[in-house]
């Protein structure tokens, strides 16, 4: 599995070239690469098509969107605002227009909850998904969600987005994450 989410510009060129010289010398051998799921938002020149003639699958990852709001770290649609548009749907519907190929396209799913702690107000007051936030976001490994102090099962559901998530106006904290209701 190459990992090459962000090539520079004068790595474009090399790119394909690259993943056809590694296809010739190991013929036999499953060749994967992972892509950054916001390639359609920046919309760098990467040959995503012709890398694709020589590559097994592409994971894309398809999560960790949004910097300076709450959010679920793989919403599977909706977004907010300039955001609108962040999210899974999007993102693996450019892949596969790019490349015609969708049986080469893996999703990848995030297995950690984003917590968020100082949070202010929601963006949409019929939306609690999208806030306003000025710390950063933590890391919680999926297995510790369980220790957070948030009962998980309380999770709220956010039906555009279609992702849980919890949020604590007492302690004006929030936390993003998938289950298996999201992950279906």
């Amino acid at each position: 599995d190459i990992d090459w989410r962000h090539p520079r510009p004068k790595d474009i060129p090399n790119q394909v070239q690259f993943f056809k010289t590694l296809r010739e010398a190991l013929p036999n051998l499953t060749i994967s690469m992972t892509a950054s799921g916001t390639e359609w938002k920046y919309k760098y020149p990467m040959k995503i098509k012709e890398i694709v003639e020589h590559v097994d699958f592409v994971n894309i990852f398809s999560f960790d969107y949004y910097n300076t709001l709450t959010s679920p770290p793989a919403p599977l649609f909706s977004g907010i605002g300039y955001y609108r548009g962040y999210n899974v749907d999007r993102t693996m519907r450019y892949f596969v227009c790019e490349t015609g190929n969708s049986a080469k396209m893996n999703i990848g799913v995030p297995f950690y909850g984003l917590l968020w702690r100082d949070v202010k107000g929601p963006l949409d007051k019929n939306d609690g998904t999208w806030r306003h936030v000025d710390s950063k976001r933590e890391y919680i490994p999926w297995r510790l969600l369980n220790g957070t102090g948030f009962d998980l099962k309380k999770a709220l559901w956010n039906r555009n987005a279609m992702v849980p998530y919890i949020w604590d106006m007492e302690r004006k904290m929030y936390l993003g994450f998938e289950n298996q209701k999201s992950l279906e």
